[in-house]
């Protein structure tokens, strides 16, 4: 059997009166994207693909440094194994999910890796991989830098905030099937 809850029962003093649920408790806030000061790195396109979780971002961002640490050395591996497929696969990897993370510059720097290899074009292939550990050995020593940081502070995850059910827009839809893309892909 349902029982009424107190505000709803003839003679509560709540009676007739929408009761206003009690704020939660704040969550110590995270740090800013803007605070985590990391070259090269454009964290606000970034947080506004991932649909503006930083919590999310972070991991992506340790992922980033797990999967991508050596890539430029699996690559040159790949290239003297002659497997250039493999190599391909490599740079556009390292490509899309420096684009997606918002190093801009490494993956700028990764966008000409792939075709040089598609061509062969043996020394162009050299010194591309050069420019981009050039670019990419200090970002991921700043994001090393940053996930010790974030350890050390044991920053909490935000909730994600909640919207209003309305007109679906599908385009509202594409970090999160980006997201799901990223993680499938392990």
């Amino acid at each position: 059997e349902w029982v009424m809850p107190a505000a709803r029962r003839p003679g509560h003093a709540g009676d007739g009166i929408a009761q206003a649920a009690a704020p939660a408790p704040e969550a110590e806030p995270m740090a800013s994207p803007a605070s985590w000061n990391v070259a090269g790195l454009d964290t606000k396109t970034a947080l506004a693909r991932v649909g503006g979780d930083p919590a999310f971002y972070r991991r992506l961002l340790g992922k980033f440094v797990s999967s991508q640490a050596n890539a430029t050395g699996e690559i040159k591996a790949a290239l003297s194994a002659g497997d250039t497929d493999l190599a391909r696969r490599l740079a556009h990897s390292l490509k899309g999910v420096a684009g997606n993370i918002g190093a801009t510059l490494a993956a700028e720097k990764a966008q000409p890796v792939e075709p040089a290899i598609t061509k062969g074009e043996t020394g162009d292939i050299e010194r591309l991989l050069n420019e981009l550990d050039d670019v990419l050995g200090p970002l991921l020593n700043s994001l090393r830098g940053l996930s010790r940081a974030a350890e050390s502070n044991h920053e909490p995850s935000a909730p994600a905030p909640i919207e209003k059910p309305g007109k679906l827009d599908f385009a509202q839809f594409q970090p999160l099937f980006d997201r799901l893309r990223f993680l499938l892909e392990d």
